[in-house]
């Protein structure tokens, strides 16, 4: 498993490479409880990377949903917390957080699991 943190452009290829693999467009959800992921935002730990937030749903995100959103966050302009407006490259780590929230949960790996894709997070530090 890769224990580095993910980029928006990275999780962009690997969602590529999921779809490319079987074609079958299976559900998206966190390493833990059963979240789903939601939307993107400025993180508030450091306004210039991103946030993707989770949701509690039975109606989980599907990769190509996922894949579309991260595609539309590339050059994207997103508020921070307290002011400023960042642009997201396809360069900006992806942390875990709903908006306005900060926290140390760090997107490290998407794993296909055969019956759902799950997004793989770690403790680390900014």
């Amino acid at each position: 498993m890769n224990r580095e943190q993910l980029t928006l452009g990275e999780l962009i290829t690997r969602l590529e490479n999921l779809i490319k693999k079987d074609g079958n467009d299976k559900s998206v959800r966190f390493d833990f409880e059963y979240l789903a992921p939601a939307n993107f935002a400025s993180w508030r730990g450091a306004y210039e990377e991103l946030a993707l937030g989770w949701k509690e749903s039975s109606n989980d995100l599907s990769v190509q949903n996922l894949l579309t959103m991260c595609k539309n966050t590339v050059g994207r302009k997103f508020n921070g917390y307290k002011g400023g407006t960042y642009t997201m490259s396809k360069d900006t780590p992806i942390w875990i957080a709903n908006q306005g929230r900060s926290g140390n949960t760090a997107l490290i790996d998407v794993e296909d699991m055969g019956h759902v894709v799950i997004l793989h997070t770690a403790w680390k530090e900014y």
